[in-house]
């Protein structure tokens, strides 16, 4: 562990550099952004890109990409690598847009998430929803700025009721909901859209009431903005609403979604008018205790710094895990990298063996009295394979979902998939992850190692339409580095852990378990 340690310090020498990717300018996500940039200058480099303007995008610039909306694809195409992939969550759309779902949490959770590093979630409620699906999940509660929103004037007169977002959002409930429950009743004011950021907070400081009256949200961002310039909030019990809404103190909850239930909640405020102007009063200073971008910002800067680290470790990929695998040897092999504190991502073939116990010639083999796999027909290693299934190890599977390490595809057969067509090399690969998907249910499949190393455009293509990312020839060669190694981060080392038992017939370097033990132990850091 403390080479690990070492190497950590040495490159936190730069300030990490990390891509803040949103929708447009102007919007939501990018008032966010920038706040994050300007708040952590000091601790991290940002550079902030908008999809909407296509930016060519260069993922050997930053450590990770934080990707602001979950559903957004356009940073794929720059072969961003998963682990360096961040994603922000603070919506509901999943729940019943058709663009993105209807779906369920855990089938949101593996369509969405599963090519990610880590999660963002802005509520609570988002944060208990997708618990449990994905290792790496934070509560990252947006804020506000007190240089902006903040209360400057006295209320007097009728009541004003004010309400902000898109009109034509049928999830925000302006046109069915608010409109009814006003008209002809009480003074309504709309944002939608058409006044600034900045010219916001005069907007907020006419209203005695701001509406939410969603079907669901993430925050909403408007109504933090809200209640900082003096706000009493009136919502349905959505996205952050509990958590900053005492209902009957500093806000009112509307329990059932209806015009009716709204136009009570605002007969009851227009009744008690002075409580609602006096607890907006204090809704202005009380929000800036828990929800101003100085309070925030620590939060992202705590976990950007926690998911630095991990997406700048070293990583190990290790190949060639399947029906043939001695356990006794393997847990030994896994020892190590343990005791190193480190994690390794296994390379799964589900049918046939992969171990090289025999000789053909002077040629390590999987079989004996046959060639290698490499040069073998894809037809004969499926014959070959016949009868040697990676379910009926129920050893090595107890063993491997007991240990933290990760697990990919490395094939349903090791075949070469350059010589399969795009529909054989769809069927395998999808059996393949449904197969290791039961097997192993608490894990996240995100990679796909192609057997020999060897792929083509279909199965790129194949595997970017499953969530999965191609390892091919990514990386050092662990094995040939053996001899004074150095561990550089964000770098992947390959290796097949069969190569260094007692047994295997490999002997084109010399592996031992004992010489993989002294490398990690004196590995160079860089």
């Amino acid at each position: 562990m403390m080479f690990w340690n070492l190497l950590t310090n040495k490159v936190r020498s730069r300030k990490p550099r990390i891509l803040l990717l949103v929708d447009k300018r102007g919007w939501a996500y990018d008032f966010s952004a920038r706040q994050i940039a300007s708040s952590l200058k000091d601790d991290f480099c940002f550079d902030v890109k908008y999809v909407r303007e296509s930016p060519w995008l260069n993922p050997s610039r930053y450590d990770f990409v934080y990707v602001f909306f979950w559903g957004e694809t356009y940073y794929q195409k720059f072969k961003f690598h998963n682990d360096r992939v961040v994603k922000g969550l603070s919506s509901h759309r999943w729940e019943d847009d058709p663009l993105y779902g209807p779906c369920s949490p855990t089938e949101f959770a593996t369509r969405y998430l599963q090519n990610s590093q880590a999660v963002l979630c802005t509520s609570l409620r988002l944060h208990e929803s997708i618990k449990g699906l994905h290792p790496l999940i934070y509560h990252t509660p947006n804020g506000f700025s007190p240089d902006v929103f903040y209360r400057y004037r006295e209320r007097t007169g009728p009541i004003t009721i004010g309400w902000a977002g898109n009109i034509l959002d049928g999830v925000k409930g302006y046109g069915d909901i608010l409109e009814p429950s006003c008209r002809g009743r009480f003074r309504l004011l709309a944002a939608s859209g058409k006044i600034s950021h900045k010219r916001m907070n005069r907007f907020y400081n006419q209203l005695d009431v701001f509406a939410v009256t969603s079907r669901h949200e993430g925050e909403p961002l408007t109504l933090i903005e809200a209640m900082a310039a003096g706000c009493f909030p009136v919502c349905t019990d959505v996205g952050i609403v509990p958590e900053l809404i005492r209902h009957g103190v500093n806000g009112y909850i509307v329990r059932e979604r209806t015009p009716e239930a709204f136009e009570e909640a605002f007969r009851w405020c227009e009744t008690h008018i002075d409580f609602v102007r006096n607890a907006g009063a204090r809704n202005s200073s009380e929000i800036q205790k828990n929800r101003s971008w100085d309070v925030c910002s620590s939060v992202f800067r705590e976990v950007f710094s926690e998911i630095y680290q991990t997406v700048t470790k070293p990583k190990f990929r290790n190949d060639d895990v399947s029906y043939d695998t001695s356990l006794p040897n393997f847990k030994l092999f896994c020892d190590i990298f343990h005791r190193h504190g480190l994690e390794q991502l296994h390379g799964i073939t589900l049918r046939g063996c992969t171990n090289t116990l025999y000789r053909f010639g002077d040629t390590p083999v999987e079989y004996e009295g046959y060639d290698t796999l490499a040069n073998l027909d894809n037809n004969l290693i499926r014959e070959l394979s016949a009868g040697k299934t990676f379910e009926e190890r129920d050893d090595l599977i107890e063993y491997l979902n007991s240990v933290p390490d990760q697990i990919a595809l490395h094939g349903l057969y090791h075949t070469d998939y350059t010589k399969m067509t795009y529909d054989e090399q769809k069927l395998e690969i999808s059996q393949g992850i449904d197969m290791l998907n039961r097997i192993f249910p608490r894990k996240r499949i995100r990679y796909f190692i192609p057997p020999f190393n060897r792929s083509n455009e279909n199965t790129d293509k194949i595997c970017s339409d499953l969530g999965l990312q191609v390892l091919g020839t990514d990386g050092v060669h662990l094995e040939s580095q053996l001899v004074n190694l150095s561990l550089k981060k964000n770098t992947w080392y390959r290796y097949h852990h069969h190569r260094f038992y007692p047994e295997s017939s490999f002997s084109y370097y010399t592996l031992s378990l004992l010489l993989l033990e002294n490398a990690l132990d004196h590995a160079q850091q860089v």
